[in-house]
């Protein structure tokens, strides 16, 4: 079996890998705004607890557990 690809299977190809490739980079970007966000919302949430006067302990525990 050759290794060499013929230029309109190629072209072919690209025409088809190259939308789902551009839809996975944006969906990749997408993933790290969300975890972003989530690292963002979670700091604010052991602020908040830690503020409640909870042990340095029960306030790590929480942190853990959100991941």
């Amino acid at each position: 079996m050759s290794a060499k690809v013929g230029a309109g299977t190629h072209d072919k190809l690209k025409d088809t890998i190259g939308p789902v490739h551009d839809e996975i980079g944006k969906l990749s970007i997408e993933m790290e705004r969300i975890r972003s966000e989530r690292a963002i919302l979670q700091a604010i949430a052991i602020s908040e607890v830690d503020q409640m006067g909870l042990s340095k302990d029960a306030v790590g525990n929480l942190a853990a557990a959100c991941w």
